[in-house]
């Protein structure tokens, strides 16, 4: 069974726990703290048969601690044919690739969802609602090699403040700097939305 479909049996069946306890769809979406969709309790197995720990195996929440995870923004841009996926590539020829052209972008695999751009505001919720779920507090922006992608940040930016105001959580943002960061850090502050 794909992953796709249990989430989506997860999602169907808390929302049908919800609607047998009288409580609208909408009310459900208004309150998070009504809203549980008891993520620490979904189930995993991947190719290899690895399971996600569950029940009396997981350790208690912490509350000490912060989840941090990184972003990135160039998915589906900077011009690169494709999509360029290396998973594909490595199972056509393993011994000898036929990778993209030298600085184009390659996909790992094959996303869930399909290949995407990040400029997407269904593709921005979707993951915002998914690290979310995970746990995640923070999300560190990549912007390494003075790459801003205003355009996607915006998106992301929109996305999280509509979140936030239908009452759900999304975790904050930092963005990773590492070349040009002065001029980078005035392009963020001048071009990247403010929550």
């Amino acid at each position: 069974m794909r992953k796709t479909t249990k989430i989506l049996a997860t999602m169907l069946a808390a929302l049908s726990l919800l609607a047998s306890r009288g409580a609208s769809a909408q009310n459900a979406v208004a309150s998070t703290r009504d809203f549980d969709l008891y993520s620490d309790t979904w189930v995993a197995t991947d190719a290899l048969g690895r399971t996600l720990p569950v029940g009396a195996q997981l350790p208690a929440p912490r509350k000490d601690k912060t989840v941090a995870m990184f972003y990135f923004l160039w998915h589906g841009l900077h011009g690169s044919p494709g999509p360029l996926d290396i998973s594909k590539m490595v199972a056509s020829n393993p011994k000898t690739p036929a990778w993209g052209e030298v600085g184009a972008f390659h996909w790992w695999g094959e996303p869930e969802v399909g290949y995407f751009r990040s400029d997407d505001p269904w593709i921005a919720r979707r993951n915002l609602s998914l690290l979310q779920d995970a746990g995640a507090d923070v999300l560190f922006v990549d912007a390494t090699n003075a790459a801003t992608y205003p355009v996607e940040s915006k998106v992301l930016m929109d996305t999280m403040r509509q979140m936030r105001a239908q009452g759900m959580k999304t975790p904050q943002i930092a963005y990773i700097l590492h070349s040009h960061e002065v001029p980078t850090v005035d392009f963020i502050r001048l071009h990247v939305p403010k929550r």
